[in-house]
């Protein structure tokens, strides 16, 4: 048989399994279909095609779910045209190549993984959904499913409208680099409408990293950010003039990270810190540069130092962190166990150069440390306690 008809044969074989894989075939026939030469790299890209596609295959079959894991899936109530179950990340990378995300649900399989990057790469389909219908990567229910790495577990980058569920994102080695959650919504477009939902993240220097670019109605529900032993457990904020709102953190813990256990920093507003428990962070909550109309309420705070920090302070117009006024704050129904100062309100002294305004009411709340403002004589501090 010549290398031709070993080709033919081959493209018959992908012909036939990908016909019930909606958009693939003609995808795949537009790229190599009409270009099979006598070539030995023809056979191999084929060969290679072929075991993809038995891969892809294998997670769409009729009936291929089983009864319990569909009904799990079901009730976590993600609209979903497709769910496709996968036990390697490639089967997610090559099924975005070609197929429109809203509304599809990938299951990865209980096991531990290497990273997973949900960005655009080339001419490679977005990894996003829509109002409505969500791109959701789905660990398998009530199994452990771990991204493990030794820089970033999880990117995220130019997304919206999707939905990460039930991972564990572990530092190879628990040498606090990188960070397991990283969030770029700066150099891929802007990140919005993406919720992640029963995240662990441990080992790393940031739990969770999402320092750059606009970042907007996001959600962080029921994770777990603990033991970083490089600084924060979850660090946010806009810098260089990028904008960050309306985040919220529902029902997250924060344990035993190195420095605060949730930090956001520069251009930061609007933001809802919900039921949160904070338990052994150096400190606990650091709003720092201008971070405005955010509530802190029925949170649990313990630090060895300080529970809530406001504080403004000049690193250079090149990193993007220069001082700003942080008004219209909230801290409501909050019970606080701290070393230092349950609230603080400070502006470095050197480099900030001009008069900084800080506001915030107290209510409701309990602490063995009183609220504390520091003389510094670029503050300005508006604090009711009720």
């Amino acid at each position: 048989m010549s290398l031709k008809e070993k080709a033919d044969e081959l493209w018959g074989e992908v012909s036939q399994r990908l016909h019930n894989i909606d958009g693939t075939v003609e995808s795949i026939r537009r790229n190599v279909g009409e270009k099979l030469v006598d070539n030995e790299a023809i056979i191999a890209n084929l060969s290679d095609l072929l075991k993809r596609v038995e891969a892809l295959e294998a997670t769409t079959e009729a009936g291929g779910l089983p009864e319990s894991l569909e009904s799990q899936i079901n009730a976590r109530e993600y609209p979903s045209d497709r769910i496709i179950v996968c036990d390697s990340l490639q089967v997610i990378q090559d099924d975005r190549q070609t197929t429109p995300g809203p509304g599809t649900v990938y299951v990865i399989k209980e096991g531990v993984y290497g990273s997973l990057k949900l960005t655009r790469t080339g001419s490679q389909a977005e990894f996003s959904g829509e109002p409505g219908k969500p791109l959701v990567i789905l660990a398998e229910p009530d199994k452990i499913v771990t991204l493990k790495s030794a820089d970033k577990a999880l990117r995220i980058s130019g997304c919206h409208d999707v939905v990460i569920d039930g991972l564990s994102l572990v530092n190879e080695g628990n040498r606090g680099n990188g960070s397991g959650l990283h969030m770029d919504g700066k150099y891929q477009g802007p990140i919005k409408d993406v919720v992640i939902r029963n995240v662990s993240s441990s080992g790393w220097r940031w739990g969770c990293n999402g320092t750059g670019g606009d970042i907007s109605d996001t959600l962080f529900e029921d994770c777990e950010f603990s033991n970083n032993p490089g600084e924060h457990g979850l660090y946010m904020g806009g810098r260089e003039g990028f904008m960050q709102e309306r985040l919220t953190f529902r029902g997250c813990t924060f344990n035993g990270n190195a420095a605060q256990g949730l930090y956001l920093n520069s251009n930061a507003k609007d933001c809802l810190i919900d039921h949160c428990s904070f338990l052994g962070n150096d400190d606990a909550i650091a709003l720092f540069n201008g971070v405005c109309n955010t509530t802190i309420q029925d949170c649990y705070i313990t630090a060895k130092d300080k529970g809530v920090i406001f504080y403004a302070y000049f690193q250079g117009i090149r990193a993007g962190i220069v001082p700003s006024d942080s008004t219209g704050n909230l801290i409501v129904n909050c019970k606080f166990e701290t070393g230092g100062p349950s609230v603080y309100f400070n502006v470095q002294e050197a480099g900030a150069g001009f008069p900084i305004k800080m506001e915030a009411e107290i209510r409701d709340c309990t602490y063995n440390k009183p609220p504390e403002i520091s003389d510094s004589k670029w503050l300005t501090a508006d604090v009711k306690i009720v």
